[in-house]
């Protein structure tokens, strides 16, 4: 065979050789990078420097805080971290981000909440770019509905405007006037950003039912899905965003509450004194369903703590 059509045949070969080493060791770089990081710029938080926390140092720490944090919310927590994946990096382009928590009180709605805030800003609930509303406080007559409205759709407009990254916080929905939803709907079509958290507890007394008679059937709460609760969640707010659900807690998910309660205090108070009295002031029926919410189990703790009770008798 002719000497030069040799060669040529190996450089062919080696050339096949370099396109196929240099796929797989591009393939394998992609899998160990992980999906594409969030992507911010200076001009996402143009306005809300100095007081804001880039996402890209933070996205991790609010995903690993929500997921060791936050006990029992299959439900809610994973959705939570699937949208904080997919949707913050679009910010830039002006899409908000809308999220409806529903459950009974207590089972970690306002504490997610709050964990978005400290990760996002380093006031977190403080912080001047972090924006609450309670519909528990407002006292509204019918005549002043108008102009509290136009008051809401400015102050909305004005926040995002110094931020796009402004964190508004609408806590118990179902006591604000559906009035006061519009001027919120109109600045979310505006494209101006923002994120957007309503919280309610609305339809807890339903998921309650429902939680507690899935139990009675065998039903575990880790089997437990969205579909199981469609008839206890209301219409959305809005047609956009996502939709978590917090469901009562066990036994088990509240004695975690507990301990994350006592290490916050200090290690001499993980004692077995202590979590035993602490563990029998949970009430429990036969098939184990409790009523009690992380919320109330801390306030236990702390009373224990307190005045130093041991006396693990009911």
């Amino acid at each position: 065979m002719n000497p030069f059509v040799r060669i040529m045949r190996l450089v062919m070969m080696l050339n096949w050789f370099m396109f196929l080493y240099c796929t797989w060791f591009m393939f394998v770089h992609f899998l160990e990078r992980g999906p594409s990081p969030i992507t911010t710029t200076t001009d996402d938080f143009k306005g809300c420097k100095p007081h804001a926390v880039d996402f890209r140092k933070s996205f991790g720490r609010i995903i690993w805080r929500l997921n060791t944090k936050i006990h029992g919310q299959p439900l809610a927590i994973l959705p939570a971290i699937r949208l904080i994946k997919k949707n913050f990096r679009f910010l830039s382009t002006g899409s908000p981000i809308v999220i409806e928590l529903y459950g009974p009180s207590g089972t970690g709605k306002s504490y997610v909440c709050e964990l978005l805030a400290e990760s996002m800003f380093y006031d977190g609930l403080k912080s001047e770019f972090v924006n609450v509303l309670d519909g528990e406080d407002l006292h509204l007559q019918e005549e002043q509905l108008s102009l509290y409205t136009d008051e809401l759709r400015d102050y909305l407009r004005g926040n995002l405007t110094k931020c796009k990254k402004s964190l508004f916080i609408f806590k118990h929905t179902e006591k604000i006037p559906e009035e006061l939803f519009h001027p919120i709907q109109d600045i979310m079509l505006s494209k101006m950003g923002g994120i957007f958290l309503f919280t309610t507890t609305e339809s807890s007394p339903i998921v309650s039912e429902i939680y507690a008679h899935l139990l009675t059937q065998g039903t575990e709460k880790r089997q437990m899905n969205f579909k199981h609760y469609e008839r206890a969640l209301r219409k959305p707010l809005f047609n956009i965003g996502e939709r978590l659900l917090f469901l009562p807690m066990t036994v088990n998910e509240l004695k975690m509450c507990a301990v994350d309660e006592l290490a916050k205090m200090g290690d001499t108070f993980l004692t077995d004194c202590i979590t035993e009295s602490i563990y029998k002031r949970i009430p429990v029926d036969t098939v184990g369903y409790t009523n009690m919410t992380c919320k109330e189990i801390i306030q236990v703790t702390r009373y224990v703590v307190i005045h130093n009770n041991c006396d693990i008798q009911q």
